[in-house]
């Protein structure tokens, strides 16, 4: 019932074996061919035979390179497209970690800010901030101050903080925080 054709014409026919008998009697247990036995080799393959070289593969990337192939300028030019898109990525989430790191102290300040009993809405500039933190904590108003500076110029300006600026907000943040931490714990001691 089957039909045998070859779709790929540049290719040579397809040759097959001669079928075996089919008379059981003819073929002993000892005759038995061994299943490990009977996968076909390379070179029992119809076909041109190859040299040692060519059945290897290339050796280099370069080797594997067929510069006539459209298809190979193609993965070139996409690797090439993911290589620069990964470099910008790193460059702008650099730039995004150091905007996050002085943006993350502002945030923290505001949130330590509420608890200390300053009035913190979001109706509020970055500076009245600080002035409403200034007069839950007057020692706090100069670090806060300089955390709001380098915030307001980072966010609304677009000028990322060097990293001088970057440790100098660090430790006025340090410098800070011990402030806050008194004042919300008058204020939780003065409530209960």
């Amino acid at each position: 019932g089957w039909i045998e054709f070859e779709p790929t014409a540049a290719q040579p026919a397809i040759v097959r074996p001669i079928d075996p008998p089919e008379d059981d009697s003819a073929i002993s247990d000892n005759d038995t061919p061994d299943r490990d036995n009977q996968r076909e080799q390379p070179e029992d393959l119809p076909g041109e035979a190859l040299s040692p070289e060519e059945r290897a593969g290339p050796t280099t990337l370069w080797e594997s390179l067929n510069l006539n192939k459209p298809a190979s300028w193609i993965w070139g030019g996409l690797t090439l497209l993911a290589i620069a898109g990964g470099a910008g990525w790193l460059v702008r989430s650099r730039r995004a970690y150091r905007m996050a790191q002085v943006e993350s102290i502002y945030t923290d300040m505001l949130r330590w800010a509420g608890w200390a009993g300053a009035s913190t809405s979001l109706s509020q500039t970055p500076y009245e901030h600080a002035s409403a933190l200034g007069q839950v904590v007057p020692e706090g108003e100069g670090p806060a101050r300089h955390i709001v500076e380098v915030y307001t110029r980072e966010r609304y300006g677009h000028k990322p903080a060097s990293e001088q600026e970057q440790t100098a907000t660090g430790n006025a943040w340090h410098e800070l925080r011990p402030l806050l931490a008194r004042a919300i714990l008058r204020r939780w001691l003065s409530r209960g």
